[in-house]
């Protein structure tokens, strides 16, 4: 069964605070390349000016989302700095997505 856009959006931004890797669909283990290819896929999936017919609120968030993923896992010094599961938080402790998204 294939997910919609919308459903695949909304799996997106659930996981946002939780695992960025999740948000990307790649493992924890995943070199540049491959996280660059995954971010790649997804932005041109989501990206509002390549899908004018079907954008939604929740494929715009799941767009900014994949952004910070990209943003955070593309910078080697932050990747290493995450742990296994890392939860993306504010100097506020405040979850960041709640202020990015």
């Amino acid at each position: 069964m294939s997910r919609t856009r919308e459903e695949e959006a909304h799996s997106i931004i659930a996981c946002v605070d939780s695992n960025l890797y999740k948000v990307l669909g790649v493992g924890t283990d995943a070199d540049d390349a491959v996280i660059k290819l995954a971010y790649r896929k997804l932005a041109l999936r989501f990206h509002p000016d390549k899908n004018k017919s079907s954008v939604t609120p929740s494929a715009e968030r799941a767009f900014k989302a994949i952004n910070l993923a990209f943003q955070i896992l593309s910078d080697a010094i932050s990747r290493d700095m995450m742990p296994s599961v890392p939860q993306v938080t504010s100097r506020m402790g405040a979850p960041l997505a709640a202020q990015m998204l």
